[in-house]
Order: C-alpha cells, then structure tokens, then sequence
C-alpha cells in the first residue's frame, strides 16, 4: 500500500519527531505530517488533521505514546516535582487528538516510544507491517546509523 502522507502525532517528548523523519525511508511513504503538542502549553495548540487541505481522510494516523512509569521517572530524575496548572490543558489537547482521530477512515497505531527505544529494528517493522508496509522495503541501513537514539533523553531532529 503506498501512502501519499502518515500523520504522526502525540504529546511532545514523545518521539513524534524520531517517527516523523524515520518513516520516508519507505519508499511507500510519500511524506509525513508532525504534530506534537507541548506539555506545559497554555491552552491547546492542536489542530483538527481535517484542517489540513493536503491530508486525505483515509491518511493513517500514527499515535506516539510514553510509558507513565518512565515518564514519572525522568520527572523525578529532573527534579520536576511542580504539579503544573496546565497540566488540565494537556488532557483537553488529548481529548481533542482522541476526538480527531476517531474520526479519520485510515489506519491508526499507537506506537510506543519505549518499544522503539527497547526494540529498535523488530519494533519498526512491527509499525510498518501494521501500516501494510513491506519492513524489507524500509531503508535500515540509514535508520540504524542516523535515526536510531542509543539515549531517549537527547534531541536529535532539529
């Protein structure tokens, strides 16, 4: 199945970025469409896919989520104990997201931030294959040597 545009999706930190420049190594994947929103934001910044003139209804939709138990953890390892007052505004945001995608006709996976972390090479392939994308079709030679963190906590797409 060839897809003109993949959504990727998810709270900020996710690794929205991570899956957003690593899935154009299939040559079924025309482009992809990134949209994370910041945890701390005042308000929601996300933007129904439906108001997007170039992304069909039937695009796939790919959900990044964390793990709440790594999450808490990296809080604490941060020393960021502060119960933030916008943290309300995150999950209307979710709410929204949730809403948005319920509505869309494609396919839709949430991935795992922390499987692609832990199972690098089996997890991709697993996105792919839920995606109907060929993983032997996937270039993993770049993915491997340029895509794929050895650390979750660096930034490594500007």
């Amino acid at each position: 199945m060839k897809y003109p545009v993949v959504c990727v999706i998810g709270h900020e930190g996710s690794g929205t970025q991570w899956l957003t420049y690593s899935l154009p190594l299939h040559p079924d994947v025309g482009r992809t469409l990134h949209q994370s929103y910041p945890v701390r934001w005042n308000g929601s910044p996300y933007k129904p896919l439906g108001e997007y003139q170039d992304v069909p209804l039937d695009a796939p939709v790919l959900v990044m989520m964390r793990d709440a138990t790594c999450s808490a953890q990296s809080n604490e390892n941060r020393r960021f104990f502060a119960v933030d007052p916008s943290r309300r505004n995150r999950r209307s945001a979710s709410d929204e997201m949730w809403r948005d995608i319920y509505e869309r006709t494609g396919p839709v996976v949430e991935c795992s931030y922390e499987g692609l972390v832990e199972e690098g090479n089996r997890y991709m392939a697993f996105i792919l294959q839920r995606l109907g994308l060929d993983p032997q079709a996937f270039d993993w030679g770049t993915w491997l040597t340029k895509y794929k963190p050895s650390d979750g906590n660096l930034k490594y797409f500007k």
